[in-house]
């Protein structure tokens, strides 16, 4: 499913949602949103306690330790993507989003498009050559022969659209 037909699909959902203040009504939500966008999601190894939330899924499709996690507290949300020995050190790269009251459906919606496109490979993590060597998610039509001069490394879920990582990652059987 593309990223506007997911969120599509999620606002029947959501529209029957009021504000939600709690913890346990925002991991309602994203459970279920999980579900929904990615049925395989039911079977990804959870953490939880009273205040935190984690799941946590090893890519398949790689040999470097690549995972994706997400975490929930009240009012946040954590997205991980670690692409194991290569990057800095083996050492995750983040997307957070704030759940503003009153925003919860549209912010929990979002992010499960942004964690589906990862595993879809509709977004790839790349690091740039840049003084500020930031990463940067693209999409695989963004990498362009003068884009990719630009970077020191490209990773993907599957390692289909891996680039200078140091050895191939993609699984071969």
């Amino acid at each position: 499913m593309h990223t506007g037909q997911n969120i599509l699909a999620f606002s029947a959902l959501f529209r029957s949602c009021r504000f939600m203040s709690g913890f346990a009504e925002q991991l309602s939500m994203l459970e279920r949103a999980l579900a929904d966008a990615i049925p395989e999601s039911r079977d990804w190894v959870r953490h939880t306690d009273a205040e935190n939330w984690s799941v946590e899924v090893s890519s398949p499709h790689t040999r470097d330790d690549r995972k994706l996690t997400i975490d929930l507290w009240e009012r946040e949300i954590e997205v991980r993507f670690y692409v194991g020995r290569s990057g800095v050190g083996g050492a995750p790269y983040e997307a957070n989003a704030d759940v503003p009251a009153g925003k919860e459906a549209e912010t929990i919606a979002g992010m499960v498009s942004f964690v589906a496109d990862i595993l879809n490979e509709r977004l790839v993590l790349a690091m740039e050559r840049s003084v500020r060597g930031g990463r940067v998610f693209l999409e695989p039509g963004e990498l362009t022969p003068s884009r990719r001069n630009g970077l020191k490394w490209i990773a993907s879920w599957r390692g289909t659209y891996d680039w200078a990582l140091g050895e191939p990652t993609a699984s071969h059987g």
